[in-house]
């Protein structure tokens, strides 16, 4: 998925059967905003980095990554920091996955860089991937429409089941289940089903999934909404509208982009307050906190929401992954 929108009117993707894969990535020389945070910070996640350069972020667990317009990466808070570098160096990085605890990035040149707590994972060889989707394990398409899966956080074993054959479109890592869009435009689930979270809805007009806890969610081409999984809080209810243009899920809550640059959030009452305005072209849902891109200059860091202790361990009992979805092609 590309949680990166271009406002987008041209919500009419094409589904049409590819052989091959083109990426897309974050545009280096495209629109680039600063970071919106807001939630819970525990460790300083809503202290975000500054600047007005940013044009690709993901958040996972606690902590997060973004991407700058000069191809290279800042990852936050430091509490990760355990003897090693927070995240790579260089300035050839075009997409980010995961999250400051387990970073997964993707090269211009094809290939994959994937972290742990700072110290480096083993990810598959080669450079013909052109999207990610990263967090308690890791999903990679390549450019032939295959894909492949590892593990991410603590290199845990990824879900059973993942479908080998047959082309894919997108790809989207949740705790323990999986989802992709087929070059049809329908949908595939694997992995952990105790919710019916790869119970998959019929139909072959899908553009963008985001799996993440027990649920799961997805975009359909008329810029509708579709939930399925565990419904704790709402999270299945999802908004009216054909109007929205990326999505993300969190561990207890979703997030959407509209069309007009505005969010709209629904789930567990206390992530649901987003900032308003209609100037963000970027979402990201983690366990206890969200972020954003918007066009407005950088403003510092919001006011955490105070959460109680119990809602805490729900949240972490629940999922330590927030994922956003990466599209690789359509």
């Amino acid at each position: 998925m590309r949680t990166k929108s271009v406002l987008v009117s041209a919500m009419v993707f094409s589904i049409a059967a590819l052989a091959v894969c083109e990426p897309v990535l974050a545009d280096l020389s495209g629109p680039s905003g600063s970071i919106v945070a807001w939630g819970r910070s525990t460790w300083g996640q809503l202290s975000v980095p500054a600047g007005d350069n940013f044009v690709d972020i993901s958040g996972s667990g606690s902590g997060s990554m973004a991407l700058r317009s000069d191809g290279t990466l800042v990852a936050w808070p430091d509490v990760y920091r355990q003897g090693g570098p927070l995240y790579p160096s260089g300035n050839d990085y075009v997409d980010v996955g995961g999250g400051a605890a387990y970073p997964l990035a993707l090269k211009a040149d094809g290939s994959l860089v994937a972290w742990d707590l700072g110290y480096e994972n083993t990810a598959p060889p080669g450079n013909d991937f052109v999207a990610i989707s990263g967090g308690y394990f890791h999903l990679a398409l390549r450019a032939d429409g295959s894909m492949a899966s590892w593990g991410g956080y603590d290199n845990q074993v990824p879900p059973s089941g993942m479908p080998t054959e047959g082309v894919f479109t997108a790809t989207s890592a949740g705790q323990h289940h999986g989802l992709a869009i087929r070059d049809d435009g329908s949908l595939v689930g694997w992995g952990l089903n105790d919710f019916g979270q790869i119970d998959v809805p019929s139909g072959n007009d899908y553009v963008e999934v985001a799996a993440n806890g027990h649920h799961s969610l997805a975009l359909r081409s008329d810029g509708s909404l579709v939930a399925w999984g565990e419904d704790r809080f709402g999270m299945d209810d999802v908004p009216a509208g054909n109007d929205f243009a990326a999505i993300s899920a969190g561990a207890l809550y979703n997030l959407a982009l509209r069309n007009d640059g505005s969010l709209v959030s629904w789930g567990l009452e206390e992530f649901t307050g987003v900032p308003a305005g209609n100037d963000f072209f970027a979402i990201s849902a983690a366990a206890e906190y969200a972020i954003a891109l918007s066009y407005r200059p950088y403003v510092g860091p919001v006011n955490p929401v105070p959460l109680p202790s119990s809602v805490l361990l729900v949240v972490f009992s629940v999922s330590y992954a927030g994922l956003q979805l990466r599209r690789g092609c359509h």
